[in-house]
């Protein structure tokens, strides 16, 4: 959708949901509700999932409706400003460090860590 592919993997899959279903299945900027319709709904990164280190961080994640991903690709001080408010400054800047740390462990122990984590998740939301 914005010019370069990245292979999806089954982590990104499950995180990706994972972090719409925190949200409560809406965007996290306009509110917008897709409980309906979970297509209309990202993940979006701040940093992409090129940089392996942040790829599955919390704090560089957003649930966003399509529009507002869109618009926080098109104008990236719209979207800097909007997570400087959202983690603050001091934590901004901490995930901006994780971002150009190298991720130091292989991406499939990586990947493997995240599914068990969602999974857990998922399971403990069934349970409630």
């Amino acid at each position: 959708m914005w010019g370069h592919k990245i292979k999806i993997r089954p982590a990104d899959k499950l995180f990706s949901e994972y972090i719409r279903s925190m949200a409560g299945w809406k965007c996290e900027v306009c509110g917008k509700d897709s409980n309906n319709d979970h297509s209309k709904l990202e993940c979006g990164h701040y940093y992409g999932r090129r940089k392996e280190s942040t790829r599955f961080d919390l704090e560089n994640c957003l649930s966003l409706c399509k529009n507002c991903h869109w618009k926080f690709h098109e104008n990236k001080q719209l979207h800097t400003d909007f997570m400087i408010k959202k983690l603050g400054k001091k934590r901004f800047d901490m995930l901006t460090i994780r971002a150009n740390t190298p991720l130091g462990m292989p991406k499939t122990f990586q990947d493997n860590n995240v599914i068990i984590f969602c999974k857990e998740w998922f399971k403990k939301l069934e349970e409630k």
